[in-house]
């Protein structure tokens, strides 16, 4: 769902079918503008009337020290600039000086277009996006200092702009590593293949972990495979992930009335029994969450953490110290009725501040 639907409210059971749809997104073949190579993470708390009105917000975040003092958390701080209602520029700052830190630009379909860095207090481009709908292809052209290139990454598309392939190149043109992807007729992602070559991305591993020459180790080619068993609208009900052949991961999707229940586990390679096990259930505006830590022969850890509305309210576990945890949240709005202060209070006490600054156009 958009970010925006605060202002729109939905009956349960629709809300519940768009979240469960969207987790296989796109599925079928329409083409449209090809995808952005590199998406913004756009906060969960943005939620804004008359988008149009909006020049630019700013986000700024405050911890509370010692029950007395708000500190400004060491969190970069970003600042999103609009234009006709469309998101154009994202500042990312420091958190001390508010400084600009990195730069993303994006175009009017909302795709990325150029990354800008401070390189020791001068901005400069870091990296510059283009876009091929006709032949499904774009590109990332990585720079250096002097703004020769570094690295160019090409991802080419199928009919449904899915991935296919990722190939990256250095400097000199030739191959350092490329990605390929396969898709079954329903759209889902069945195989993912990383393959290296011996000049292409890995570790270096210097002289304390070698003792002796430093050493650069390529990582290994690797090969992740997707199963999946389909309910009704052909919606996957489970899938399986597998590892160079072994079981590593299994999500089960339940929709029952008005509840989506996931459940997520992860497994090590080769190994049945679960070392890690996510329970999600949704229930209209209500997320809770229940995390365990699976440990044979071991009393198994358990943390509960439930969401209205996005937003955390009450956290829980079985752990030693671990008791039950309240949150509250109260807002404070400007004349526009969009909010420009986040108070979050644990056990009524204030823990954190957030302060949004809005500039309006004209």
């Amino acid at each position: 769902m958009s970010y925006f639907q605060n202002q729109l409210k939905m009956p349960k059971l629709s809300v519940l079918l768009l979240l469960y749809l969207s987790i296989f997104s796109c599925r079928a073949g329409f083409t449209q503008s090809l995808p952005s190579f590199e998406k913004e993470k756009l906060p969960e708390d943005l939620k804004i009337n008359s988008l149009s009105r909006i020049k630019s917000l700013k986000y700024l975040y405050f911890k509370m020290k010692n029950d007395s003092i708000l500190v400004r958390e060491l969190q970069n701080s970003k600042e999103y600039i609009y234009e006709n209602s469309k998101l154009i520029t994202v500042n990312e700052l420091n958190p001390v000086s508010d400084s600009i830190l990195r730069v993303f630009e994006y175009d009017l379909k909302g795709r990325i277009k150029r990354q800008l860095s401070s390189r020791k207090g001068v901005i400069k481009t870091y990296a510059i996006y283009s876009y091929n709908d006709s032949l499904r292809s774009s590109t990332k052209n990585i720079l250096k200092d002097d703004s020769t290139l570094l690295q160019k990454w090409t991802i080419t598309y199928n009919p449904q702009n899915k991935p296919v392939k990722t190939v990256v190149l250095d400097g000199r043109g030739l191959l350092s590593h490329y990605y390929t992807f396969k898709y079954n007729k329903y759209g889902d992602l069945t195989e993912q293949n990383f393959i290296n070559t011996p000049s292409g991305t890995g570790s270096f591993l210097d002289s304390s972990f070698t003792n002796g020459k430093p050493r650069f180790d390529p990582w290994n080619n690797d090969s992740v495979k997707f199963e999946y068993k389909y309910g009704r609208n052909r919606i996957p009900v489970l899938k399986i992930q597998y590892r160079n052949s072994k079981m590593v991961g299994r999500t089960e999707y339940a929709f029952k009335k008005d509840t989506l229940i996931v459940t997520v586990s992860d497994f090590w390679p080769g190994n049945p029994i679960p070392t890690k096990r996510t329970i999600t259930k949704t229930i209209g505006d209500l997320k809770i969450e229940l995390l365990e830590f699976l440990t044979p022969g071991e009393k198994t850890n358990l943390f509960k953490s439930t969401y209205q509305d996005g937003e955390l309210f009450k956290q829980e576990g079985n752990c030693s110290g671990c008791g039950e945890i309240l949150y509250r949240i109260v807002y404070e709005y400007d004349t526009s009725g969009n909010w420009i202060k986040k108070k979050r209070f644990s056990a009524n006490k204030l823990d954190s501040v957030t302060e949004r600054k809005i500039i309006y156009a004209n």
